[in-house]
């Protein structure tokens, strides 16, 4: 009997975090390739989009690392999951009415605040759930997510073509909504709060190491890279004549 009970609990696990990620990871897809692509219609210059695209990468390396303290801090990484995704859902629609600049860059430096923690808690938290694999495999939770993330792109190229491109920003703050909606349900982490370090705690002598170094430049060059084709190659493609469904799926 404790058996089953147990079984049941891991698969109602199991079913929320998939729920989570195909929101979560759906929302990224359809809107991380195609947010340049919005802004420049609405009259940033490439310039404008880099150096705005820049200062939202920065505020991410700040956001991240301190909701992630208070997370652990308050044994709050629901709430904090949750409040993210309300976030990074309300600004990426704050964009829809703007025009230039001066109004855009407020809902977008939101939106980078928003979208730093879901990712990391997300991942915490579903580690955590899984145990170990021993309530559920967390490669399934993270497969589905980047099969949403595949579908997510795909599906906004093809709205864009039929509603252009404000749709994308439309379903991907649905998205980001529905997934806060879902962190909520996810089930409550075990224990109270705990004190927690700051987050540069230890910083000094993990960067003092070689391989670490290594890794962070190896890793800075590959999101780099996917920084700079995220930013610009929609852009490219759609002044190339390519449309929209098939730009999604490339």
């Amino acid at each position: 009997m404790r058996t089953g009970v147990r079984k049941a609990g891991q698969q109602s696990a199991l079913a929320r975090f998939l729920v989570l990620y195909a929101a979560l990871y759906g929302a990224y897809g359809g809107l991380s390739p195609i947010l340049p692509g919005f802004l420049a219609a609405r009259g940033l210059t490439p310039g404008e989009i880099g150096v705005l695209l820049a200062a939202a990468g920065v505020l991410r390396l700040g956001v991240g690392p301190l909701a992630g303290a208070f997370a652990d801090r308050h044994r709050a990484g629901r709430s904090v999951l949750a409040a993210s995704l309300a976030v990074a859902g309300l600004s990426a629609l704050a964009h829809l009415p703007g025009e230039g600049l001066v109004q855009l860059i407020g809902p977008a430096l939101l939106y980078a605040a928003g979208t730093a923690a879901p990712a990391p808690l997300a991942d915490a938290l579903a580690l955590a759930a899984a145990r170990g694999g021993a309530a559920f495999q967390y490669g399934w939770v993270r497969g589905a997510g980047s099969a949403a993330f595949i579908l997510g792109t795909a599906a906004t190229g093809w709205l864009i073509g039929l509603f252009g491109l404000a749709a994308a920003l439309v379903a991907s703050g649905s998205l980001f909504l529905a997934a806060g909606v879902a962190a909520l349900a996810l089930p409550a982490a075990s224990g109270g709060a705990v004190r927690a370090e700051a987050p540069w705690h230890g910083f000094a002598t993990l960067i003092a190491l070689p391989r670490f170094r290594r890794t962070v430049l190896a890793a800075a060059l590959v999101i780099g890279a996917h920084a700079m084709h995220d930013g610009f190659a929609m852009i490219l493609w759609r002044s190339a004549g390519i449309a929209a469904g098939i730009a999604g799926l490339l």
